[in-house]
């Protein structure tokens, strides 16, 4: 068994501020539209899709120790699923 939405919904009450830290570090780091639900996204979709638990301060390092490669990385799977998106247009967005 999974981590499940429900459980999912009430994590990020618990981490929502680090989330939101987390993406305004990227942010400052010149990866200006990288929201925090771009962050959320990378985590439960990449990090933690097949975790059968989820502690809190597994949840707060995995949030931490996201890096700028694994972000840029699912954005791209994220422009890939969008047929429209032109990823240079993506990274002009994201990149200054």
């Amino acid at each position: 068994m999974v981590v499940s939405d429900k459980e999912f919904d009430n994590l990020y009450q618990q981490v929502q501020f680090a989330v939101e830290c987390k993406a305004q570090e990227f942010r400052q780091n010149g990866y200006r539209d990288v929201s925090s639900n771009d962050v959320w996204g990378c985590l439960t979709t990449v990090y933690w899709r097949h975790k059968p638990t989820l502690m809190l301060h597994q949840a707060v390092s995995d949030i931490f120790g996201l890096s700028q490669k694994e972000i840029i990385d699912y954005l791209q799977l994220q422009t890939f699923k969008q047929p429209k998106a032109n990823l240079s247009d993506v990274f002009a967005q994201i990149i200054e």
